[in-house]
Order: C-alpha cells, then structure tokens, then sequence
C-alpha cells in the first residue's frame, strides 16, 4: 500500500490529501535487501525540493522512498555534498555547544526567510522556528556554562549535572551567577523577564515537539496554547533577541577572562 494524491495526479504539493491505493510507484525491485550502488542523489531538481508546485504523483520516480539495499549513512556519489566532521575543526567537546546553538539559530531564521517570501501560514512554520530557536538558547545556556573556568574543576559526574535538563529556568539560574560576574544585574532584567515567559510557555522542551501531553489523569493536555492569535512577528523578533543576548554574553565572557 502506497500514499497516493487524492483527486488524480493534478494534485498539487501545497493542498495535496492522500489516501491509500494498492498501486506501488515505479521502483527498483525490493524483494530483496542486497546492497547496490544507489544514484547520486540531484536534491536540486527533485520536486518536494525544488518545485513544491509541480505534481508530486507525476514526479514519483525522483522523489525520496525507501528502497532496498540502501542505507542511510553513505558515501557520496558523483556532485552530492558531503558532511564535513565537526570534531576536525572544532576540537572541544564542550566548545560545541555554541557552535550547534549557532546552527540552529541560523537555521530557524532561514525558516523565516523562506515564510516571508512563501506567504504561507505562520502557523504551519511557528513549531519548527519556535523550536529551533528554543534549542538554540538552551544550547547556548549550556555553552556559557561549560565554557567557566570553573566547569573544567569539576568532577565528569558533576559536569553532568551542571549540563543535564532542558528548563530554561532552570539552567539560566546556573548559568546566571557566572554572567553576574562581568555583567551587571540591571542589564539582565529585561532578558531574564523574557527567558522565563518562554519558559512558562514550553517548561519541558516538548511544546514545540508534540501537539499534546498526557497529563497525571490520563487524559490529553494541549501544548503552547497560550500563543494562538499571538504575534508571530513578535514571537520570532523577541526568540531571536534571546539568542543574540546570549551570544553576546558569552562573547564579554571571553573578553573578560582576556
């Protein structure tokens, strides 16, 4: 059974619904799981890529599908871009951090980059950038904390401890003591007021995962309610300020130790 664009093959990417059909696309036979040499993967003309408007049922044949004898992880095959290794330039474990809450904060902008110009939704981006942008700021709390002078004294259990969770609350009260001391407590009041509303709104780092969680009686409790008819232009200016403060921060850090 298949997955196949309800109303014919006219069907476009933007307001497709699909239904099952017993009909398989085209592809190489898979009653076997003998490795194969793949083709090079053209990610540039594949349609869900590079053309969401075009229909996706008439282009089945250059669209991703598992298929048998291929793995996930594999070399690279003719122009396709390979995963350069992070540890090659970025020796320190620890060091990381910043650079990962770096990525996903580029990352969640280029999402709203691409909304801008897309006139889609906002809804249909806010989790994805919500929770990019979330993660990012978690990371970076972890990266000023890791990055003390103090950090590297600790005992590897204890350096567990210092990094495990994901409440931003929670973190930012340890990594907040370690800011105090090159920044003064005034110029933190307006970001800390901001870093605990994101927190109320997503305590457990799953509010942008997951539609719902089950609550202690069993029945299902709705996640990041309290945003619907909210801002998302303001939702993303104030994400991306979080972000940046942090940034900043952990730049005088750097400064400061000299």
């Amino acid at each position: 059974m298949v997955l196949r664009p309800a109303g014919g093959s006219s069907a476009r990417f933007a307001n497709t619904r699909y239904h099952r059909v017993a009909r398989p696309p085209k592809r190489a036979a898979d009653h076997h799981s003998v490795m194969t040499q793949r083709p090079e993967r053209k990610l540039r003309t594949c349609p869900i890529f590079s053309e969401p408007k075009v229909s996706l049922w008439d282009n089945r044949d250059n669209m991703p599908w598992p298929t048998a004898g291929e793995s996930l992880l594999s070399d690279t095959v003719g122009a396709e871009a390979y995963v350069f290794p992070l540890e090659k330039w970025v020796a320190d474990d620890f060091e990381r951090l910043g650079y990962f809450s770096m990525f996903f904060q580029e990352q969640a902008r280029e999402l709203v980059r691409n909304w801008l110009t897309s006139h889609d939704k906002p809804e249909n981006v806010m989790y994805a950038v919500g929770f990019f942008y979330r993660h990012a700021i978690e990371l970076r709390l972890k990266s000023i904390i890791a990055s003390h002078k103090s950090f590297a004294t600790l005992a590897l259990d204890q350096q567990k401890k210092a990094l495990e969770g994901h409440g931003l609350s929670e973190l930012w009260g340890r990594a907040k003591p370690l800011i105090a001391e090159y920044i003064e407590d005034s110029r933190m009041v307006d970001f800390e007021r901001q870093l605990h509303e994101l927190h109320t709104l997503d305590r457990a780092s799953d509010g942008f995962r997951y539609p719902f969680r089950f609550a202690k009686q069993g029945d299902r409790k709705p996640l990041l309610s309290g945003i619907a008819c909210k801002s998302f232009d303001n939702f993303v200016w104030i994400l991306d300020g979080l972000c940046g403060w942090l940034a900043t921060a952990e730049d005088a850090e750097e400064q400061y130790r000299g």
